[in-house]
């Protein structure tokens, strides 16, 4: 268990760092990403979810961050996202009373983006990223969700310039295409 392992700081510390590089791909992936939840999404499971842009919730949905009832913190960087999302005091509550939340909680929290009937969890899901994607160039996906990614991690200046340069590329590869015809 990761308790009997814990005596050895060095390995936990490389398997917390291994989960991190999996979590930060999966949030810094230049498309789209939906977390479908269905049932129980605790500890690590809400971490991924979190990571995902958008989290669409089946009904019977239930969500918390119990490691505090533990002796523990969320480890993959679940705090932080929260934070962000939901700010200082909710997230406190959650990780520290360690409670079960049920999806229409974390929807008014904000934590996800929307709730589905079980029965309709997969399909929406589906559904919602080809709506989002449909006639769409991968090109301009991807420098959207750049853009985006780029807005939690860079000051605003850096982000805005990051931006002017995605638009430029994207007006220069649209203006090739003109050329060609």
């Amino acid at each position: 268990t990761l308790f009997e392992q814990a005596s050895d700081i060095k390995q936990i510390e490389k398997k917390i760092s291994k989960g991190k590089k999996v979590l930060s791909f999966l949030e810094n992936i230049n498309i789209p990403t939906v977390a479908a939840i269905n049932g129980i999404c605790f500890g690590g499971g809400l971490e991924i979810a979190l990571s995902c842009h958008i989290r669409v919730s089946s009904d019977n949905s239930l969500f918390a961050f119990p490691e505090s009832n533990y002796s523990l913190i969320p480890g993959l960087g679940g705090l932080l996202k929260l934070y962000g999302i939901c700010g200082v005091k909710k997230t406190l509550e959650i990780a520290l009373l360690g409670n079960t939340f049920d999806a229409s909680t974390a929807l008014s929290n904000k934590i996800i983006d929307i709730i589905v009937p079980k029965n309709e969890l997969i399909d929406y899901s589906v559904d919602y990223l080809k709506k989002l994607t449909a006639n769409r160039d991968l090109e301009v996906i991807n420098s959207i969700v750049v853009s985006l990614n780029n807005a939690k991690r860079l000051d605003i200046e850096t982000a805005m310039k990051e931006e002017t340069k995605l638009f430029c590329k994207l007006a220069y590869i649209e203006a090739k295409k003109k050329d060609v015809k």
